[in-house]
């Protein structure tokens, strides 16, 4: 199946409120992967691995599937501003995911993307009252080709 993690993190760092993102070595905290690496400063993003798909399509009968992924930022939640800001990021993740051109995407190869859309941010589970956490699902209609 066809994984759009990389695809997800070129975009979205281009967005202008992941300039907001804390920083990991020469990049933006935007992971696609957990835990997040010893260093990184919050806030912080995670791209998932494929959290949902059309499983019952098998490109034989379908020509398109959707794939779903989700986007969760987290931050501190000591200060408004600090809550804000994790707020911030998640609603431009989700503007910017919203129906963009497709052409400002670069699939896997073998893969084209037919449509993309978004929704939330919804709170994001976190371990305590320490960190707030948004999240954001990512909808992409792919098809081969």
């Amino acid at each position: 199946m066809i994984s759009l993690q990389q695809t997800i993190r070129n975009f979205a760092l281009q967005i202008p409120e992941m300039g907001e993102l804390g920083n990991y070595l020469d990049t933006k905290s935007l992971f696609t992967r957990r835990p997040a690496p010893v260093g990184a400063e919050y806030p912080m993003a995670f791209i998932s691995p494929i959290v949902g798909t059309n499983a019952e399509g098998d490109f034989l009968s379908e020509v398109v599937r959707p794939v779903l992924h989700t986007v969760n930022v987290y931050g501190w939640n000591d200060t408004p501003e600090n809550y804000r800001t994790v707020e911030s990021i998640a609603f431009g993740i989700t503007g910017a995911f919203n129906r963009p051109e497709r052409h400002l995407f670069t699939p896997p190869e073998g893969w084209e993307i037919v449509d993309v859309s978004s929704w939330g941010p919804l709170p994001a589970p976190t371990d305590d009252d320490k960190l707030v956490g948004r999240s954001v699902t990512l909808r992409f209609v792919v098809k081969q080709g």
